[in-house]
C-alpha cells in the first residue's frame, strides 16, 4: 500500500510544517477582514502569567497532537488513522456522557 510520504519524502514534521504555512493565510484573512486581529491585539490579559501558561500549554497540546496525527499516517495508512480517530471521538464522548452525566438521551437508552 502506498504511504502519504512515498513521493515527497518529508517526514511528519516536514508534512507539519507545511501543513501550517497552507493553512495560515485561511486563518489570518478572515481574521483580518472580520475584524477580529484589531480585538486580539486589544486584549487586555496578554501580559498575565497564567493566560501565558495557559496559552502555551494549549499551542503546545495542539502542535503534538496535529503531528501524531501526521506520523499514524505515515506509519499506517489514512484509513487506519481515520478509524483510530473516530474511535477517539466516540471513547471520548461516551467518557464525557459517564463522567460529567448532565446530558440525557431517553430515546436511545442513555
Amino acid at each position: 500500500a502506498a504511504r502519504a510520504d512515498d513521493e515527497l519524502a518529508l517526514g511528519a514534521q516536514g508534512l507539519l510544517y507545511y501543513s501550517s504555512l497552507l493553512a495560515l493565510p485561511l486563518l489570518v484573512a478572515p481574521a483580518v477582514l472580520l475584524g477580529e486581529a484589531s480585538r486580539l491585539a486589544a486584549y487586555d490579559h496578554w501580559r498575565e502569567p497564567a493566560f501565558g501558561a495557559t496559552l502555551a500549554l494549549t499551542l503546545a497540546i495542539g502542535a503534538s497532537l496535529q503531528l501524531l496525527l501526521f506520523w499514524c499516517t505515515l506509519v499506517t495508512s489514512a484509513v487506519t488513522t481515520l478509524i483510530v480517530g473516530n474511535l477517539k471521538a466516540v471513547t471520548t464522548t461516551l467518557l464525557g456522557f459517564w463522567l460529567f452525566g448532565r446530558v440525557r438521551l431517553p430515546w436511545f437508552g442513555l
